[in-house]
């Protein structure tokens, strides 16, 4: 069974046309997003590129960095009088 290459590039977080290149730098044969190769070649390119790829941040660290920090809250003014 195989690997197509559009699957490929979402599981390694990358663009098909991305993977598309690098594969035809190594010699493959590869027309389309659509082509299948063989699970071997899969593995071997998975141990390549998650390599150049920087690790992901823990879900939790993630989160964090993805909120902004609260403000303090700002005490509320009274109503302005009437005159």
């Amino acid at each position: 069974m195989g690997v197509r290459i559009h699957m490929l590039a979402k599981e390694l977080e990358m663009h098909s046309k991305e993977l598309i290149t690098f594969l035809r730098t190594q010699g493959h044969p590869v027309m389309s997003h659509m082509t299948t190769i063989e699970d071997v070649v899969a593995n071997i390119v998975r141990e390549r590129l998650k390599k150049k790829r920087p690790a992901k941040p823990v879900a939790s660290d993630a989160k964090a960095a993805a909120k902004p920090a609260k403000k303090a809250s700002k005490a509320k003014k009274a109503p302005a009088a009437k005159k």
